[in-house]
């Protein structure tokens, strides 16, 4: 049994659920979709319950090996990322910010060459813009510098 996935499924178990149940006072018009979300997570985290019930764990030691470090090693990476960027959009704006972001992070995890990134950039931040400012009429959070 892997503990760990055990607890994570348990604890989204409850948090869907619970969810499920909050949302079902909401108006008839705009539960329906907080409600698939929920019951979508509780199903999944049942069956993660289960798998991780059935299937013996995938650890053989007591030894930390380098593969299983490395992602954790790329979660935390991730995260920090995130942070800055979201930390940067009350700055730099938005768009700015996302463009920087999605650049810095494809480089930093060796996803694409820089080349590559930008263009994802490029593309990326131009459909948002397309989507929410044309689209949409909706601003999005302007920074201090755009």
């Amino acid at each position: 049994m892997n503990k760990a996935d055990a607890v994570i499924a348990a604890v989204l178990i409850v948090f869907g659920s619970s969810a499920f149940f909050v949302a079902l006072g909401y108006p008839a018009g705009s539960r329906m979709l907080p409600m698939f979300y929920s019951a979508t997570l509780a199903v999944l985290s049942l069956l993660l319950l289960v798998q991780s019930v059935l299937r013996p764990s995938r650890r053989t030691s007591g030894n930390i090996d380098e593969d299983s470090v490395e992602p954790a090693r790329k979660v935390i990476m991730a995260v920090i990322f995130i942070a800055g960027y979201v930390a940067l959009i009350p700055v730099l704006g938005f768009y700015f910010s996302t463009a920087c972001f999605l650049v810095s992070f494809i480089v930093a995890t060796r996803a694409a060459r820089l080349s590559m990134a930008l263009a994802v950039s490029a593309g990326t931040t131009c459909a948002i813009y397309a989507f929410f400012n044309i689209l949409l009429k909706l601003q999005t959070p302007l920074g201090i510098l755009f």
